[in-house]
């Protein structure tokens, strides 16, 4: 928590002054926020400046010490109190103590020790209580966020809510996102190795609890929705009624947030803000639209900051796009690489060119992926989504723009590559993609094509320009690296599963092709 602030009230001057120079107050956390000479003065302080500590003496003018607290314990969220006295005044001490304050302090005792023990407790409480109530007020905004102000209101009472949902002012909600690669299905997920970027959670926590609120802003509340969003609320002070200011802090609180989140993170953040709101029941509806608006970052780029408004105005509802699904497939089906290209500029066009359509966005997308698996399952199925985990090509999933050139690229080169061999080297490959890890010969292969081993020979090196053992090796030491990457295998292991039957003649292999060692490679 912030630095405890603490109001001194005693009709001694001497007493004041002597309390004040006893301790470093700020070094221990505490700062002092104002001095009164009678109960009277000390509850127009306290009123303006919400103290977390009052040290009050018993015996004052106009209003004493006890008057003074049956007052202020009446508050909702009472300070805590340590009552000054003398031994005549013990029996009023005890009232005090009754009354519900900390503690009381005799006067003739008070020495640098005393007070500062009696400080740390009182710390010690307030944190305790400050943690207790963090936990229950975000109880209490999760419950208001994602339920209807109906269901809530009956949840929870006003007199549950605390001082910042009682707030009067104008709010603005956040939607925080960590930057994430646009996936289609689940299945794709869990076929491929992902390093996930660091969660919402942890950092955006860190963030906030570090960073002070901006003058402006009253109170912030916050809530985790996964590993990857977590909704801010701002509420504003009371006195701030231009809308053009309120857009004003909370776009700078957002950048200054973004900024500090890039200082200490790989990944990248992005930020939907909602409008202006000025009442509780407006909060539920809004999250649901600013999630809603956070799904369709998609059509933009990392590290934004935009207003929901500006993501909802352009929401657009392209229509059926099975006519330019079944466009594509043609084309790609009779290996008409310009076409093909043409098509996939038009399909993606009528998606998010012209308007944000995320579920004809998402259908083609769907589409075309399941096109392309549905053509490496036919060739070779695991190098496929080897190149996917590659970190350049799933930083191309975060925007539209680049996942409809991924799609342009991966359909060119599978139309390149098909255009480029006769139908014999294309089942050639294909064998061997099949069967690289058993001891495959080119024999074998020349026997499943129907054709003679020297025929084969002088064949593949004309249309690859490669020898067949070239070939095979240069594409087991690609596998061979892959396995080493994950880091799951020892050398023998990975040897054995790229068709090599010692470990030792696939090192010298893997050294000749690569300048080191596989122990190395994985190093």
């Amino acid at each position: 928590m912030n630095t405890i602030k603490v109001l001194l009230i005693d009709d001694d001057a001497l007493v004041l002054d002597d309390l004040r120079t006893l301790i470093q107050w700020e070094y221990y956390g505490f700062t002092i926020i104002g001095e009164a000479k009678n109960g009277k003065e000390g509850l127009k302080i306290f009123y303006q400046q919400q103290p977390d500590l009052i040290i009050v003496d018993i015996y004052m003018p106009i209003l004493n010490g006890l008057e003074f607290c049956q007052q202020v314990m009446k508050e909702k969220n009472p300070p805590k109190i340590i009552l000054l006295t003398a031994y005549k005044d013990f029996e009023y001490a005890k009232q005090g103590i009754r009354l519900g304050v900390s503690n009381y302090l005799l006067k003739h005792e008070i020495d640098e020790k005393t007070l500062t023990t009696e400080l740390l407790k009182v710390k010690k409480d307030l944190l305790h209580k400050n943690n207790n109530n963090k936990i229950i007020q975000r109880q209490i905004f999760s419950q208001l966020v994602t339920q209807p102000f109906s269901t809530f209101n009956h949840s929870f009472p006003p007199s549950q809510w605390g001082p910042n949902l009682n707030h009067s002012g104008n709010m603005v909600l956040f939607l925080l996102q960590i930057d994430s690669p646009f996936f289609l299905m689940e299945s794709l997920l869990k076929k491929i190795i992902l390093y996930p970027p660091m969660s919402t959670i942890s950092c955006i926590e860190l963030l906030l609890n570090r960073n002070p609120f901006p003058q402006m802003i009253q109170e912030i509340q916050y809530i985790p929705l996964n590993e990857l969003q977590s909704v801010v609320l701002l509420f504003f002070k009371n006195n701030i009624f231009s809308e053009q200011n309120i857009r004003t802090l909370a776009y700078d609180y957002a950048l200054s947030i973004q900024q500090k989140f890039k200082q200490n993170n790989v990944s990248t953040l992005s930020i939907v803000l909602s409008n202006p709101l000025h009442s509780l029941q407006e909060i539920h509806p809004i999250f649901n639209r600013t999630v809603e608006g956070g799904k369709h970052l998609v059509f933009a780029n990392k590290s934004q900051i935009l207003w929901l408004e500006d993501i909802e105005s352009k929401y657009y509802h392209c229509g059926d796009i099975r006519k330019e699904q079944a466009a594509i497939k043609q084309a790609f089906l009779k290996k008409e690489e310009k076409k093909l290209t043409l098509e996939l500029k038009h399909g993606f066009e009528k998606t998010w060119k012209l308007g944000w359509d995320l579920c004809a966005f998402t259908d083609l997308c769907r589409k075309l992926f399941y096109i392309i698996e549905s053509y490496y399952d036919q060739y070779d199925k695991n190098s496929f989504y080897e190149e996917l985990n590659q970190t350049h090509v799933y930083s191309m999933w975060y925007c539209a723009s680049d996942i409809q050139s991924w799609f342009v690229n991966t359909f060119k080169k599978i139309t390149i590559d098909h255009n480029q061999y006769s139908s014999r080297i294309q089942n050639a490959i294909q064998y061997i993609r099949t069967h690289y890890d058993q001891d495959l010969t080119m024999e074998e292969v020349a026997e499943n094509l129907g054709i003679s081993c020297i025929y084969l020979s002088k064949l593949f090196k004309k249309e690859t320009g490669q020898t067949f053992l070239e070939y095979l090796t240069n594409y087991r030491i690609e596998k061979a690296k892959y396995i080493l990457r994950k880091g799951d295998y020892k050398v023998y292991e990975v040897a054995e599963q790229v068709g090599y039957k010692t470990s030792q003649y696939f090192s010298s292999v893997f050294r000749k092709n690569t300048g080191m060692n596989p122990s190395d490679y994985i190093r």
